[in-house]
């Protein structure tokens, strides 16, 4: 059965030098239409409200409001910077794209961006709607029979990050690869609460990144043999750690205040966290098998950004699935 979850989309599209009508009614009708399947992001709304906030201000709170939302309709019916951009972040942060080009630009950029185009904002909805469905009813089986749900962006920040370590293009190649990994998953016939392992996944990037390599490619040379490499190690057996006897935590900084936890202090091992509550919930998530690594990251309380104080790290290439 079909999910019922509602998804947030963005409602990108050009805003600066258009009339009211022209900011406000292909939202107003997309919004009408499509309300029972969608929550709605709309910068033309969220920029008339800002009042006297700087362009800095602004364009952050875009960005930010691109990564809180599930996917992006983008609307080019002229060509708008602001929108190009936003796209562009999407993309990068892992987002599916759909452009609406209703006035026939076929903007090379965009398309090569874009999940996908159609010629109106309603079909470009429809289109968003059926790639989020898909995806959302999809599950990646995971070591140990556990399962989780897919999220495409993972993908993408895994390919970047391999072109990052192998200094190559890490932003046309992920895209190139995340698209096709996107139709060679589909086509292995995943359908509403099917499930993909992450040997589906990794074998798939393997068999897109030698395709590429065939055609002499340069921005794709040497990438399959490296990410062959790293699968290999993350086959090994995991290691586990004693739950009587926890090692110190080992803690990545991520900014100069990444010492400013919930706690008010730096974390370096277990024994800094000040509650008794934490430090066991902490012993017991770092004795899972695999784990090497628990980050801290700035507190914050800001309604904008997840209030996130720490993650995990499972494996010893963090750019594999």
């Amino acid at each position: 059965m079909a999910t019922s979850r509602k998804f947030t989309i963005y409602l990108a599209g050009p805003i600066n030098g258009c009339n009211e009508g022209q900011k406000h009614n292909w939202r107003k009708n997309v919004k009408r239409k499509y309300a029972g399947y969608f929550d709605f992001i709309d910068p033309s709304v969220d920029d008339m409200a800002a009042g006297d906030a700087s362009a800095e201000a602004l364009v952050k709170a875009d960005l930010e409001n691109v990564e809180r939302s599930d996917g992006i309709l983008a609307n080019m019916w002229r060509e708008s910077i602001g929108t190009t951009l936003g796209i562009v972040h999407a993309s990068r942060k892992g987002r599916p794209v759909v452009v609406a080009d209703p006035n026939g630009l076929r903007h090379r950029m965009l398309e090569f961006y874009a999940d996908a185009t159609a010629d109106n904002p309603l079909r470009a909805a429809k289109r968003l709607r059926e790639i989020l469905r898909a995806e959302s009813s999809w599950h990646v089986l995971k070591s140990g029979n556990r399962r989780e749900r897919f999220h495409r962006r993972k993908i993408r920040l895994s390919v970047q990050e391999l072109c990052r370590r192998a200094k190559a293009d890490d932003l046309g190649v992920p895209i190139v690869v995340l698209s096709q990994v996107m139709e060679i998953l589909a086509k292995g016939d995943r359908r509403i609460e099917s499930t993909v392992t992450t040997k589906d996944i990794g074998d798939a990037v393997l068999r897109v990144l030698k395709r590429m390599e065939r055609k002499r490619d340069p921005a794709f040379q040497g990438l399959s043999s490296q990410w062959t490499q790293y699968s290999r190690r993350r086959s090994r057996p995991a290691r586990v750690a004693e739950p009587e006897a926890p090692g110190p935590i080992r803690v990545r900084v991520v900014s100069p205040k990444a010492h400013a936890t919930i706690w008010g202090k730096g974390v370096r091992s277990i024994e800094d966290i000040p509650s008794p509550a934490a430090r066991r919930v902490m012993a017991v998530v770092q004795s899972a098998p695999g784990v090497i690594e628990i980050t801290f990251r700035q507190f914050t309380s800001k309604a904008s950004r997840p209030a996130t104080c720490a993650s995990v790290v499972d494996s010893d290439a963090p750019f594999l699935i």
